[in-house]
């Protein structure tokens, strides 16, 4: 997945977090529904209205995407910027495995200077596997 959704391998990251740290992040507030993606067949059945931001084709299975939605019926803007704290959102950071060592001082960095005490390495997909 690091080259499906990176341009740039070199300075690629991946964050990983859980239902729970989203949900604190965004502050436990009620009106923000989060829930998982069900990857559907549009050959076979739709999404309806409702139903439509938590349903994706079958294709996007691979990304078992969990979202975020927050329904503000008063807001006429075309989004809304909600607080989330990223240091309760970011579990854990991972280097792309063809990034320079250099790049994990980097991105250390980075946390560093936004308080984000998290662990940060590199991807283990380039080590040898044990058999």
């Amino acid at each position: 997945m690091w080259k499906l959704y990176s341009s740039y391998l070199d300075n690629a990251i991946a964050v990983r977090t859980s239902y729970d740290s989203l949900y604190r992040s965004l502050g436990c507030n009620p009106s923000i529904s989060i829930g998982r993606v069900l990857y559907i067949d549009l050959s076979k059945g739709y999404a309806g209205i409702n139903e439509a931001f938590w349903r994706k084709r079958k294709s996007f299975a691979h990304e078992k995407e969990v979202r975020a939605i927050v329904v503000d019926l008063e807001c006429s803007d075309t989004g809304k910027i909600i607080y989330c704290d990223l240091s309760i959102l970011i579990e854990e950071v991972f280097v792309s495995p063809s990034a320079p060592s250099w790049f994990v001082s980097l991105v250390n960095d980075v946390n560093k200077k936004y308080d984000i005490d998290v662990c940060v390495s590199t991807s283990e997909l380039i080590e040898e596997p044990f058999f």
